[in-house]
């Protein structure tokens, strides 16, 4: 009796076991994608290619990286980033190390002090890097936090870049740059909690397995 008891208790855990534990992690899939902004807004603009890397941060926000690309014609110094997000998604607050405004309400395409991207938007964020000019030299990437929105919401949504001083040469030139792109789908990757709930249950599995073929013997 005690020991069909055991063996019973021990089925009930294994189950329970595989079940539960899951369920105390985050079993949400974070997104990330990477594409690469070429399209100038204008005829006139000065072309500098930018890859752009969007990943989703574990427990809410998006983390946007900036960075002029290998293939790029050009160097330019980084000024703005304006961008629209799909549905009813709103920014809440935009951080970085370069950062010095935003707008989450823009519903434009003038940050002011020379930061635009017309004629293309209307952008529902913008963004300023550093100052007009390029005396601290050039901003060619930078990183930095959106707040309230994920990967999904810029799906299949226009992201415009604003660069100044730009020019073939290592300390860029005299033109001006504007480039656009279309966000694209991303690949949804397991956060670690995820990965780390679905090895525990695995464990608890393995173990109980083991406690019931003891007692059959």
């Amino acid at each position: 009796m005690t020991n069909r008891l055991s063996v019973l208790l021990g089925t009930s855990v294994l189950a329970a076991g595989v079940a539960f534990v899951p369920s105390i992690f985050d079993t949400a899939n974070a997104a990330t994608v990477n594409f690469q902004v070429n399209t100038k807004i204008s005829a006139d603009t000065t072309p500098i290619f930018y890859d752009v890397t969007l990943t989703d941060i574990l427990g809410g926000g998006v983390t946007i990286s900036l960075a002029q690309s290998a293939t790029s014609p050009n160097n330019g110094d980084l000024f703005g980033l304006f961008f629209n997000l799909a549905g009813s998604a709103n920014a809440t607050n935009v951080t970085g190390t370069d950062v010095t405004a935003f707008n989450v309400a823009l519903n434009g395409n003038n940050m002011g002090g020379g930061n635009n991207v017309t004629p293309a938007g209307p952008f529902e964020v913008g963004i300023t890097f550093g100052d007009s000019g390029s005396s601290s030299g050039l901003l060619k990437s930078t990183m930095l936090t959106v707040s309230g929105v994920s990967v999904n919401d810029f799906y299949n949504q226009s992201l415009a870049i604003r660069a100044q001083t730009s020019g073939p040469g290592p300390n860029g030139g005299g033109g001006s740059t504007k480039m656009i792109g279309t966000v694209p789908p991303g690949t949804a990757v397991p956060e670690p909690l995820t990965m780390l709930g679905a090895g525990a249950a695995a464990g608890f599995g393995a173990f109980f397995k083991k406690r019931l073929a003891k007692k059959d013997c």
